[in-house]
């Protein structure tokens, strides 16, 4: 549950979350570089390349829950057979996990004229993810059960082209 507006206009760094292992464990480091190149007067390109890293998890706490939200109604390595009834309640403990990337390149080329200015640009990246959840604790027992689990692809590119021109001075 977030934490209350009027709670948070006093103590910015209140957390509702009292879970005595609440985890918040996230890293995305991000490597880049830039590099620009004057070709002629007026003529200048520019490349950046980049690659991110993301990983992490959070754990936490939560109460009467359903098991089928959890998908524990089907399996649970305790008993080897059958889990909870479907609309049976338990306190749980999960844990969300997340391992992402992303690389892409932007290039552009920018021509000072007479009279204004071309940039001409485009950017292409690609994006893959893996994200899935666990169920830790059932109750008072071990659980080690996955309720989610998918991922994610994406390639994108784009083209600009941008102009500034002045028709007279001053417009």
């Amino acid at each position: 549950d977030p934490a209350p507006e009027a709670v948070l206009t006093i103590d910015r760094t209140y957390n509702p979350e009292e879970y005595w292992n609440a985890i918040d464990d996230f890293r995305q480091p991000h490597y880049e570089l830039h590099w620009e190149w004057d070709i002629a007067p007026g003529l200048l390109l520019r490349n950046s390349v980049y690659y991110i890293k993301g990983e992490g998890f959070y754990e936490n706490y939560k109460s009467d829950r359903t098991a089928a939200d959890f998908s524990l109604d089907y399996y649970l390595p305790w008993d080897g057979v059958s889990g909870f009834e479907a609309d049976a309640e338990t306190d749980l403990i999960r844990r969300k996990q997340v391992e992402k990337s992303r690389g892409g390149w932007g290039p552009s080329l920018m021509w000072e004229h007479s009279g204004g200015r071309l940039v001409v640009g485009g950017d292409w990246y690609t994006f893959d993810s893996d994200h899935w959840g666990e169920v830790l604790m059932a109750g008072s027992n071990p659980a080690g059960v996955n309720y989610y689990d998918y991922t994610g692809e994406k390639d994108a590119w784009s083209i600009y082209a941008n102009e500034r021109w002045e028709v007279l001075p001053g417009l």
